[in-house]
């Protein structure tokens, strides 16, 4: 057998592996979101089709083959990703021929191999999407440019020609960013053409014909470059923001290295040992003396990638899959690095680091390989799962409701058509179509003469980030039992009183109105149980992420609770408010571990990180009246036990016991000098070792450098959560404020602590630490003014 005919059997091996690869568990998967919308354009006639993806942000071309495809072959989830594994199939062949005419034979072969078994190219072999037939259509491109600017071969023109022509535009009109693939070509073929233009003016004419040929390309797109400008210049699928480039650039390397189905912390590791592969390949390819090559694959990776991150950085919706037509430049390097490594002398040595190279590459792809086929944690979001499930359990009277409603495509796909609202009634996801409480005008219309509903939910953090929705429900219906979870996707189950009625004014209990700068309006709160729920308004447009601060204070002043955080969910930052609406933010009443029943107050406060001190909280005439404002009482009514991954205020660093029941565990005073008549704050940590049988009180007393003593009486942990109340082994926080009297003498000043109960003290006093007493140093003489003024107020003053 040949040489040749080895090759070719070679290729066709990998070809057939890589379609066994690819073909195993093609339709076991649900479709997911995007694939969804994929199966549903095929329903569409040619031109309703060609009016979708003119609003939306790709182009038709994946649309119309997938169109015909379905045709024949029909609308399983199997048949609808068969064309993206024959391009991702066709992809093998495809590196073959580009790494032959890059950096020869070996290399080839460990390409087409590398592109066979590659983890990203699997996973979306898998998907019904246009991303296998765009890397397929740039790798053409790529292998037909090359054919184009060979000095050995005749000026453009022919079969290559034209097809280097229409395989760009069909690249534009199945993503956009192929204007990022004809960038980095235009740019080599600039580089090489004017490097070579002075030779001869056949040089010169091919260099012309290319970017002429590119030029047609671009200009064969002009009809639907409105419809992508439009798109981009409305486009709110995403939050604003900033792109993390270091995230993105992390994400990127691991994709391109082992694909979707490795997590980041397992993956990253292997993926630094690939990137460094990839820059000793450049170095090898370099030495070896093919520098065109480097050039060609440095453009061919580094352009696409600069102009995506470019494009993305002031509207962060970015996914390394917008990328993966410029990874084959990636592979590509490092198969052309191993071909080199073959021929570096000593071939023992070089021949061994090859044999690890691979080793390791190999290895790495299985694992991930094997997590597509076998570990659930890679599951698409399993729309057929909950369809399938409402179905079967789904009551005569019953609905169902779609949150986010842009998911409708998909859930339609295996549910059907019937029987279902989507909220808010998207075709393309916004961040600016919120829901509020104004949705009870949607519920109740949808929900009328209902006994029940189903709410499907997915990417509802995007419309309805406060979850406004499931509240409504919750406060109107009772909630029942869903026996299953679907990967991805949540599902929740209603029955409904008959006449049930939403309203778009929430009933708050505990109604209040702060003005905070003239800007945010606090509504008032709700407190269920542990839940407290607080109520907003903006009252002109917020440029600002504000936060609020939420403070349990007792009658003492001292902080038993407090929370920083953003007034509604964290996806729904103050900037994204409209005025007028009414939001809510729910969160946990903020405790501190060891906090004891009894009646607090609650107090709030808003802020920015630009301005930390806060807005001023004003009256109704506009006037300042502090930064803080207190909105209402809050009952606890259980001791705040202690979580996984909390710590008490004061470490029980102690275990003192005072009487038979109770232990002190801790104590903490504040530390610094203080003068006479300032108070000094004390923390204790109690333990009920059992049940105490009587009320004990806590006396605290000072006794100063002169001997001098004074005593100070306290319930240990407030007059609501009396000492005959505590649980066994329950951990109690006090706190408590020693006013230092005038008469306490400079310098060291001692505390002890002891219980007293009915019967007098139960033991020693024990002391708890001292503190330092400042000299009083007192002047008689009467302030002197800045400025002087002699004046006369009718002989009053």
């Amino acid at each position: 057998m040949s040489k040749n005919s080895r090759t070719r059997w070679l290729v066709l091996l990998l070809l057939l592996l890589a379609f066994l690869l690819r073909v195993y568990r093609l339709g076991a998967q649900s479709l997911w979101y995007d694939e969804g919308v994929s199966a549903y354009l095929t329903t569409l006639s040619p031109a309703e089709l060609t009016r979708w993806t003119a609003e939306d942000i790709q182009p038709p071309l994946y649309y119309y083959v997938l169109y015909l495809w379905v045709r024949g072959a029909g609308r399983s989830e199997f048949a609808l990703r068969f064309p993206s594994l024959f391009f991702g199939v066709l992809m093998v062949p495809m590196f073959y021929l580009l790494g032959k005419r890059l950096a020869g034979e070996k290399a080839a072969i460990i390409a087409a191999l590398l592109a066979a078994i590659s983890p990203l190219y699997l996973w979306y072999s898998q998907e019904a999407r246009m991303y296998t037939l765009f890397t397929f259509l740039g790798l053409l491109s790529c292998w037909l440019l090359l054919k184009l600017a060979n000095p050995g071969s005749q000026p453009a023109g022919g079969f290559t020609s034209l097809a280097y022509l229409l395989t760009n535009v069909a690249a534009l009109y199945t993503h956009y960013f192929a204007f990022f693939l004809l960038a980095f070509q235009g740019l080599f073929s600039l580089i090489t053409g004017l490097a070579n233009a002075g030779k001869s003016p056949q040089g010169r004419h091919r260099l012309l014909g290319i970017l002429a040929l590119q030029g047609a390309s671009v200009l064969a797109y002009a009809p639907w470059l409105p419809f992508l400008l439009n798109r981009y210049r409305v486009d709110v699928s995403y939050w604003e923001g900033t792109l993390k480039l270091h995230e993105a650039l992390r994400k990127v390397l691991i994709s391109f290295s082992l694909g979707e189905t490795m997590l980041e912390q397992k993956a990253l590791p292997l993926a630094l040992i690939y990137g460094g592969l990839f820059l000793l390949s450049l170095t090898l390819m370099a030495v070896a003396h093919k520098r065109h090559s480097v050039l060609f694959l440095a453009l061919y990776l580094f352009i696409p990638l600069v102009a995506v991150l470019a494009l993305t950085y002031r509207n962060p919706k970015f996914n390394p899959r917008y990328l993966m037509f410029a990874s084959p430049a990636f592979l590509l390097t490092i198969a052309g690095g191993m071909g080199a490594m073959w021929e570096l002398r000593p071939r023992f040595l070089f021949r061994g680091i090859l044999a690890a190279m691979a080793l390791f590459v190999a290895a790495s792809a299985f694992q991930s390989d094997h997590n597509l086929y076998c570990d659930p944690a890679f599951t698409k979001a399993d729309f057929r799962g909950v369809a399938r499930y409402i179905k079967e359990h789904i009551g005569p009277n019953e609905t169902v409701l779609l949150v986010s409603g842009h998911m409708y495509p998909v859930f339609a796909y295996y549910y059907g058509w019937e029987g279902w609202t989507p909220l808010p009634p998207l075709r393309i996801i916004s961040t600016k179509d919120v829901l509020n409480f104004e949705v009870a005008d949607s519920l109740n219309e949808a929900l009328a003469g209902k006994e029940g509903v189903w709410v499907v939910l997915w990417q509802d953090e995007v419309v309805d980030p406060n979850g406004v929705v499931l509240k409504l429900l919750a406060e109107n219906c009772r909630p029942m039992p869903v026996e299953a979870s679907f990967w991805h996707v949540r599902l929740r189950h209603y029955r409904m009183p008959p006449g049930v009625r939403f309203s778009s004014s929430p009933s708050i209990e505990h109604p209040a109105e702060v003005n905070f700068g003239g800007l945010v309006k606090f509504l008032g709160y709700d407190l269920d149980g542990r839940k407290l729920t607080l109520y907003w308004q903006a009252l002109k447009p917020l440029r600002e992420d504000y936060k609020v601060t939420v403070n349990v204070l007792d009658e003492a002043g001292h902080i038993w609770g407090r929370a920083d955080r953003r007034p509604a969910a964290y996806l729904y930052p103050t900037m994204r408010w409209r005025p007028g609406e009414v939001v809510f933010g729910e969160m946990e009443l903020p405790l501190l571990p060891g906090t004891p029943p009894g009646e607090y107050r609650l107090s709030i406060g808003v802020y920015s990180e630009a301005a930390p001190q806060g807005l001023d909280v004003l009256d109704e005439r506009g006037a300042p009246q502090g930064k803080r404002a207190f909105v209402g009482k809050v009952e606890v009514t259980e001791l705040r036990e202690l979580r996984p991954g909390e710590n008490y205020p004061v470490e029980p660093a102690v275990n003192i016991p005072l009487t038979p029941e109770i232990t002190l565990r801790g104590f903490r005073l504040t530390p610094g000098k203080l003068r006479p008549g300032d108070v000094l704050h004390i923390v204790m940590l109690w333990e009920a070792t059992s049940i105490p049988r009587s009320d004990y009180q806590l006396i605290l007393r000072l006794t100063d450098s002169q001997g001098g003593q004074v005593e100070r009486s306290y319930p240990p942990a407030g007059e609501s959560f009396p000492t005959s109340r505590w649980p066994q082994g329950g951990i109690v926080l006090g706190q408590y404020a020693f006013r230092i009297p005038p008469s306490t003498g400079a310098g060291k000043a001692a505390f002890s602590a002891v219980l007293i109960g009915p019967g007098g003290a139960a033991g020693k006093p024990v002391p708890i630490g001292e503190v330092e007493i400042a000299p009083v140093q007192r002047t008689f003489e009467l302030p002197r003014p800045r400025v002087e003024l002699d004046a006369n107020f009718a002989d009053f003053a």
